[in-house]
């Protein structure tokens, strides 16, 4: 069985890697655990769910990264108030950016649920943004100073 995130599979063909190891600490972020959450975690928002990439561009006030943020702020509300209700932790984040029927509330033991889901979602905000900047500066007419 191979796995898929290895270091070679992360290279985008035709381009040359995005990164090399050159250290032993930068080699375990790259293969890493934390990484290959967020990374299998954004792929299941992509394949399985549907949120591809093209249709994140509707997406042109920053709900994505608020998203992201209500994720990362529940993460930081079961890591620093564990004795909170459970009840409590059923209120949906105000940076919630959607209808409330799309909120998955992680469980009391999913801290690391909520912040993988709260860093793919960011991760999915800046694809957006540097796509979103391409096609602005593609769209711009080539202007030549006079």
């Amino acid at each position: 069985m191979t796995d898929p995130f290895t270091a070679q599979s992360l290279r985008l063909t035709p381009e040359p890697p995005i990164a090399t190891a050159t250290s032993e600490a930068s080699l375990h972020f790259l293969t890493g655990p934390a990484l290959r959450l967020v990374i299998a975690e954004r792929m299941e928002q992509i394949e399985q769910h549907g949120y591809l990439p093209d249709g994140d561009l509707m997406y042109d006030q920053a709900e994505l990264a608020l998203a992201g943020k209500s994720y990362v702020d529940t993460y930081i509300d079961l890591a620093l108030y564990p004795e909170k209700s459970p009840r409590a932790r059923h209120d949906i984040p105000d940076s919630w950016p959607w209808q409330h029927d799309f909120w998955k509330e992680p469980g009391l033991d999913d801290q690391t649920k909520a912040l993988t889901k709260g860093i793919a979602l960011l991760l999915a905000e800046l694809d957006r943004h540097l796509a979103a900047m391409a096609i602005i500066h593609a769209a711009r007419p080539l202007h030549t100073p006079e």
